[in-house]
């Protein structure tokens, strides 16, 4: 006896031959009862995978603004290191006025990554978000050396500038650094 039997007595259908409807009826069920949960289900895969294909999409972009970055993290360190080690050396205002020129210079030449908004690189958008905030005080100790206010507790403060300045810029490496090739990780440790 097979299925078919099961759902008509006979085939061909015939005078004699009764057909059992409640039966069709339950074999029409569970094909509609298919087809909904195919028609819910396979949109609901193919949004999975077009979201996971943007997130990649996203790091891709991201990681390529990432890596031509890495040239600016390297000249802020050169710029930053310079600036500390002359103005530890000799806290006058002319140095500072110096290192306060040179600093912005770099600065000005800075281009920053725009990412893309996405979960994944939130650590990464926000630690650049602090490195912009901290490197932008340093216009602030310009307009004082022009003015004539550098004091000394300004030069402390100035000093302190750079060293926050510094630990920013290493914690901006150290979050970029899952973005960036090898080569490059290595040029930033």
């Amino acid at each position: 006896m097979s299925i078919f039997n099961g759902v008509s007595q006979c085939w061909p259908l015939s005078s004699t031959c009764v057909v059992w409807w409640d039966a069709w009826a339950a074999v029409g069920a569970w094909v509609a009862a298919t087809v909904t949960f195919l028609a819910v289900l396979l949109p609901f895969r193919q949004g999975q995978k077009e979201k996971k294909l943007a997130v990649e999409a996203a790091k891709r972009e991201a990681t390529l603004a990432l890596e031509h970055f890495v040239l600016t993290i390297i000249d802020f360190r050169a710029a930053i290191a310079d600036a500390v080690g002359k103005t530890e050396a000799l806290p006058v205002a002319e140095v500072v006025g110096n290192t306060v020129a040179l600093l912005l210079e770099t600065i000005s030449r800075a281009e920053y990554p725009v990412l893309p908004a996405n979960a994944a690189l939130w650590e990464v958008r926000s630690d650049l978000a602090y490195l912009r905030r901290t490197m932008s005080v340093f216009g602030d100790y310009q307009i004082a050396f022009k003015r004539g206010q550098l004091t000394p507790e300004v030069i402390d403060a100035y000093i302190s500038s750079l060293k926050m300045a510094e630990a920013s810029l290493a914690q901006t490496v150290i979050a970029i650094q899952p973005y960036v090739r090898s080569d490059l990780q290595l040029i930033l440790k």
